[in-house]
């Protein structure tokens, strides 16, 4: 089955016309088997994430902890979302180094997915791995 165009526009944030740009990046979302909401997926790069992990040593504190601030950077501008918008944690488990987080924007949610590459816990830096979205 073919993504729907304005699927990809809402995915991609594309407002205008020009569907993309020369050397523009784009996603292009499916159907989630497990929730039916159109997914967007993030691949983790090891050699990145072993760096980040590198970089974090020995900080107690970080944004990069944070799975809330962490959504709150790196998801906009998929489907249309902003820093603006109000991102609440609905679960994490330290212990599997998984998270999500969710987004309301137009009575919509959106559910991120993030997870911990490497070190798990506390001091784990949090890495965006889905981005989940309700087609109305």
């Amino acid at each position: 089955m073919a993504t729907p165009l304005p699927l990809v526009k809402q995915a991609n944030n594309i407002t205008n016309e020009n569907i993309v740009q020369a050397s523009q990046v784009i996603v292009i979302p499916k159907v989630s088997s497990e929730t039916d909401y159109y997914r967007v997926n993030f691949l983790i790069n090891d050699d990145v994430a072993s760096a980040q992990t590198r970089d974090l040593r020995g900080k107690d504190e970080s944004d990069q902890y944070d799975p809330v601030k962490v959504a709150k950077s790196s998801a906009p501008p998929y489907f249309g979302l902003s820093d603006k918008d109000s991102y609440t944690l609905k679960q994490a488990d330290l212990g599997q180094g998984v998270a999500t987080v969710q987004v309301t924007k137009n009575d919509i949610p959106i559910i991120i997915g993030l997870i911990q590459p490497k070190a798990k816990g506390k001091t784990g830096f949090w890495a965006l791995y889905y981005i989940e979205w309700l087609q109305v």
